[in-house]
């Protein structure tokens, strides 16, 4: 029994300081804060030194620092239970000792040599270039992503210079699809289609695939049936309507045209029945005196109304009607 409580305590204890280390290196720490300024550098030395020189350097109720070399140094911010901090000593060692102060750490080479032995997180595409008392270091620390070293007599300057970002999925995408390669331009969107995060199309993922409709929780609901139907047939009516406008327009030109000749024929009937010349029928026209609106009703047999009060006109041939 005993022997089975050590391993457990054995087990715990190596999981706790398994805990502990991957806290340190990711830059979370759940150890307890220093109780106080006096107690801090012991602090920062216990959880950052791996061989360079930790101090502590401004410190006060919400937080301290801890300086690596006398060169960097990173923020702990106190909380209650625990104390947390982000970001490295020094960017151009390993993700595993960015937070951990080592000998070399923040100090800037002195050749190309050196900096090509010292500094671990290149990925590629390493170049130096020596340049009298100092040298210009470049090299690739992931995609896109380098790191610049200038060494000088004035000192030694280390940048990291990210890569331009053409792809933003919160804005490029519509916060509804993710980039296919940031750096690029063209079909740089790949669109959500799953029932979490919705189903959209389009070029930056802005329109709802035509089965799941807006309204129906983020496109993540199937549109019914009945809407889908509706819509097609509005999308349908919407191409048909102007050709039957047009259709209806033909029809009511050709209707008034009937009627245009088949007054113009009565007129003509009248008009030779009155037994005047060409020219006089003409000026007659020009003057209005023969407006289809002043003809009188057509009789009920065939005869020649305007002699009405004389009895019938002769026929002299088929009736006018």
């Amino acid at each position: 029994m005993m022997i089975w409580l050590q391993r457990k305590v054995f087990l715990l204890g190596l999981f706790c300081v398994l805990v502990g280390m991957i806290a340190c290196v990711n830059g979370h720490a759940n150890a307890s804060c220093p109780e106080s300024c006096d107690t801090a550098g012991r602090w920062c030395e216990i959880r950052f030194n791996r061989g360079g020189r930790v101090s502590v350097g401004e410190c006060n109720a919400s937080s301290f620092t801890c300086v690596c070399n006398d060169a960097v140094d990173i923020t702990v911010t106190r909380n209650e239970e625990s104390c947390w901090w982000s970001g490295s000593f020094d960017m151009t060692n390993n993700v595993s000792e960015e937070s951990l102060c080592s000998a070399d750490t923040a100090q800037c080479p002195q050749t190309c040599q050196q900096a090509g032995e010292q500094i671990t997180r290149c990925a590629g595409s390493v170049l130096c270039t020596e340049d009298g008392d100092g040298y210009i270091f470049t090299c690739a620390i992931s995609e896109g992503t380098i790191l610049h070293i200038n060494k000088s007599v004035y000192g030694c300057l280390t940048t990291i210079v990210e890569p331009e970002l053409h792809c933003n999925p919160k804005v490029t995408c519509s916060g509804h699809g993710y980039c296919v390669n940031p750096h690029t331009l063209s079909n740089s969107c790949v669109c959500f289609s799953d029932p979490i995060n919705g189903y959209w199309v389009g070029a930056n993922c802005s329109e709802c695939h035509a089965d799941y409709g807006p309204g129906g929780g983020n496109c993540t609901q199937r549109t019914s049936t009945i809407r889908i139907i509706l819509s097609s047939i509005g999308s349908t009516w919407a191409m048909v309507l102007p050709n039957m406008v047009v259709l209806f327009l033909f029809v009511v030109l050709g209707l008034m045209r009937r009627e245009s000749e088949s007054d113009r024929s009565f007129q003509s009937t009248v008009l030779r029945k009155t037994g005047l010349s060409a020219v006089q029928v003409a000026r007659r026209n020009r003057c209005g005196l023969f407006n289809p609106k002043l003809i009188p009703p057509r009789p009920p047999q065939s005869r020649c109304f305007l002699n009405e009060g004389e009895g019938r006109a002769k026929r002299r041939g088929p009736p006018a009607y």
